[in-house]
């Protein structure tokens, strides 16, 4: 593990990479669950961030306790879904560009 103790230049440096590989991070997985949608008509399972401080927003954050709740629930009911996941980053595109349906 890298230490930034002394160096605060490296450290904002470090974060700044952090944020913008998390921005990119959730475009490509945004993309990619799009694409099993439109492509193989399959939809994204309920995917949760289980990090309540995290810098990804594509999936809901929940902390622990609500994961262990929605992981308990689960085998008794159906688990609550995020309509978020598949429009939170360019809404729309998709229909625009899918020639499977036409």
């Amino acid at each position: 593990m890298v230490s930034f103790a002394g160096q605060p230049e490296q450290l904002r440096e470090a974060y700044r990479r952090f944020y913008i590989n998390a921005v990119n991070a959730d475009r490509i997985m945004a993309a990619a669950l799009r694409t099993l949608d439109i492509v193989f008509g399959i939809s994204a399972p309920p995917i949760f961030n289980v990090c309540p401080h995290s810098s990804h927003e594509l999936f809901p954050r929940i902390d622990i306790d609500t994961a262990l709740q929605e992981l308990a629930a689960g085998a008794r009911s159906e688990p609550r879904r995020s309509q978020r996941t598949l429009t939170k980053v360019t809404p729309g595109a998709a229909d625009s560009c899918n020639i499977l349906s036409r």
